[in-house]
């Protein structure tokens, strides 16, 4: 019900708040800076390919979690 909902939705809103969180520095320094276009766009960049990463390998640990559980559930009800 609903509870589930919002127990599946914490995860999101926890990574959304550390994204916001993350983004305010870069918003409050990096863009108001003297650094060149070329240096502001390096610094976007980067960011974008860590963010990148970091979803792809929580992405794989996740659907390795999924699978884990799946194949106890499985083995499980089959006894074995």
């Amino acid at each position: 019900g609903l509870q589930q909902a919002a127990h599946r939705a914490m995860p999101i809103l926890l990574v959304a708040a550390c994204l916001v969180a993350l983004a305010a520095p870069i918003e409050a320094f990096v863009s108001p800076s003297s650094l060149s276009l070329a240096g502001k766009r390096s610094v976007g960049i980067l960011c974008g390919i860590i963010l990148i990463m970091y979803m792809g390998v929580c992405g794989y640990l996740a659907q390795n979690a999924r699978n884990s559980v799946s194949a106890d559930q499985e083995g499980g009800a089959r006894g074995y």
